[in-house]
């Protein structure tokens, strides 16, 4: 007697049908998740990103960015979200106990590409890894954009703007390089 598995756990027909949640329960979890616990998100441990996004968007804001802006703010996106992999991978081989007790075992996103270039290099090609990590054009701000919007952390537009809840002071000497090997320009 031949016994086959359930039709959806076949091999898709094409891409689009193609997902980790066979049964599309993932959606109807996290919305009654979200009512629960507001601002619940499955799709990762690394709230850093949180933070950086808002502050992307307090950037676009303070350089009086508009949708007409929406090229050169997803380069500025892509390029941090690559130093924040970078600064992780690196945090992570230098104390890798204080890193995993901090943000688990999980990698960031995009971090296997960031990872090779990484690899035996004392310096990356920002540009190459920005467009390199990820397909999205936006980087992983879709990822995360629904939950800062209900964190208050940004206001979803085109270009996203600051939310109520995001730090619209300048950083001080974040802003500033840390020294000239790690000197940085998004």
């Amino acid at each position: 007697m031949l016994v086959a598995g359930a039709a959806w756990s076949a091999k898709a027909d094409s891409p689009e049908d193609t997902g980790r949640q066979p049964l599309a329960v993932e959606a109807v979890t996290a919305a009654h998740a979200s009512e629960l616990v507001p601002a619940v998100i499955t799709t990762t441990p690394h709230a850093r990103y949180l933070s950086l996004h808002a502050r992307m968007a307090v950037e676009a804001s303070r350089r009086g960015w508009s949708s007409d802006d929406l090229p050169a703010f997803r380069q500025l996106l892509r390029r941090c979200e690559v130093i924040l992999a970078a600064v992780s991978l690196r945090h992570d081989a230098v104390d890798r106990e204080v890193h995993q007790r901090r943000t688990g075992k999980r990698r960031p996103h995009g971090v296997n590409t960031i990872a090779q270039a990484l690899d035996g290099s004392e310096s990356i090609d920002l540009d190459e890894l920005s467009r390199a990590y990820s397909v999205v054009a936006n980087g992983f701000y879709g990822t995360y954009g629904g939950i800062e919007t209900a964190l208050g952390l940004i206001t979803p537009e085109v270009l996203p703007a600051p939310g109520p809840a995001a730090e619209l002071k300048p950083w001080g000497r974040w802003t500033k390089p840390l020294n000239s090997r790690w000197a940085v320009t998004c």
